[in-house]
């Protein structure tokens, strides 16, 4: 599990993924918006992951199936959680196994509020 704590003038996190020995995993957070104007996660990256991006889970018949999104909401003096079964954020290729106790940086991009960094320590799942 990835795990953080962070704040910026307009949005607060906690980060958390499961450390992983395969090549992708998804990190979940709360992102709240202080602000009183509505912004827009545009983008995600990091250096340990060949890709990141912003995905929902949503269901396709009798299956429940991930799908990446050009930018979240997140509502003016509210907050979007990002936990399994809906919104999430994909680290895939991965550089390296994410074992407890590893930490690395994932910053995120909002439309307003510019780019954020977290520190993302790895747990358990």
């Amino acid at each position: 599990m990835l795990t953080s704590s962070s704040s910026h003038d307009s949005h607060s996190m906690n980060p958390q993924a499961e450390s992983t020995e395969t090549t992708s995993t998804a990190v979940y957070m709360v992102i709240r918006n202080l602000g009183r104007t509505p912004d827009r996660l545009v983008e995600v990256s990091t250096d340990m992951a060949a890709k990141s991006e912003i995905h929902q889970t949503v269901r396709s018949g009798d299956m429940m199936q991930m799908q990446p999104i050009s930018a979240l909401e997140i509502p003016p003096q509210g907050e979007v959680r990002l936990e399994p079964g809906g919104y999430h954020i994909m680290l895939m290729g991965l550089r390296q196994s994410l074992r407890v106790g590893d930490s690395l940086i994932l910053t995120l991009n909002f439309e307003k509020s510019g780019r954020v960094e977290v520190k993302v320590t790895v747990r358990q799942p």
